[in-house]
């Protein structure tokens, strides 16, 4: 979490916005607080949740002792296991909206886990032991067949955002930059060779600069303190002869975005902006 607090604050630096990020929650000894909570429900119970109701389980659960007024909730399961019978990971997802976001262990069966044997941040991002092709589907072997897609081609042990959109840039860490994360602290990688490659710096995982904007007004990344006074309720219409979407608001537009075929088209307003007019996109 700390690496991804740095990589948040560097990424919206090399933007322009200054190293603004999120916030972690830091107990007495200066170390991320991890709370240990224990779900209603037996693990069986939970597996044989489809992901969408699982998530909206553990939300419900997690969020009366852990309210997401003034936080968002990371959950990971415990009780994701391998299922060697079935060759199926147990209890596997990385799902996340609104204040939760719920993932799996990534524990792969008793005694061979990927998870990192050394809190030695590059040592773990730089990990190249292979992982075998019978511990998890979401994984290959470096010599057998083309990892699936969840894994990235990722066949070695390293493996193991705040209301921003789906978009189609690659390296954006909201469609699969999140798979590069690694790439901002490392000048080579893994290769599906077990070997190591180095990559392009376009194929680094960032945010692109109108998601980096939105985050400069996002409540996660100001002072709890902050003082909100005023609500933004947009209007929207559509201008049948102008065909033109019409978005406004007393308070002010920063950005408007419209979705076209997965690919999230923004458009800015002008600085103190109530009013914005725009074209459908295509």
């Amino acid at each position: 979490m700390k690496l991804m607090q740095t990589m948040t604050a560097e990424r919206m630096h090399d933007l322009g916005f200054g190293r603004k990020t999120f916030n972690l929650e830091y107990g007495p000894d200066g170390k991320v607080k991890v709370h240990i909570f224990k779900g209603k429900q037996t693990a069986e119970d939970y597996y044989q949740l489809s992901d969408q109701v699982w998530w909206q389980r553990v939300y419900a659960e997690v969020e009366k002792p852990f309210p997401t007024a003034k936080a968002k909730n990371v959950v990971i399961a415990a009780y994701t296991r391998f299922d060697a019978k079935t060759k199926k990971t147990l209890g596997h997802t990385a799902l996340g909206g609104a204040d939760s976001a719920c993932l799996a262990a990534g524990t792969s069966s008793p005694g061979r886990q990927p998870w990192p044997t050394c809190r030695r941040p590059f040592w773990i991002l730089d990990g190249s032991t292979a992982i075998a092709t019978w511990m998890t589907p979401l994984f290959a072997a470096c010599t057998g067949p083309r990892p699936r897609r969840p894994s990235a081609r990722r066949c070695t042990n390293w493996g193991t955002p705040f209301g921003l959109p789906h978009t189609n840039d690659p390296s954006d860490i909201m469609t699969r930059g999140f798979d590069h994360f690694k790439r901002v602290f490392m000048l080579a990688e893994p290769d599906g060779n077990c070997g190591l490659q180095a990559f392009p710096e376009d194929r680094v995982a960032r945010f692109p600069p109108i998601s980096a904007a939105v985050l400069v007004t996002s409540p996660w990344f100001a002072a709890d303190d902050r003082v909100r006074t005023k609500q933004n309720t947009v209007q929207l219409r559509f201008d049948v002869e102008a065909e033109t979407f019409v978005a406004s608001s007393k308070v002010g537009i920063r950005y408007f975005g419209a979705s076209e075929k997965g690919d999230m088209k923004y458009f800015t307003a002008p600085p103190g902006g109530r009013t914005l007019s725009q074209r459908p996109p295509g």
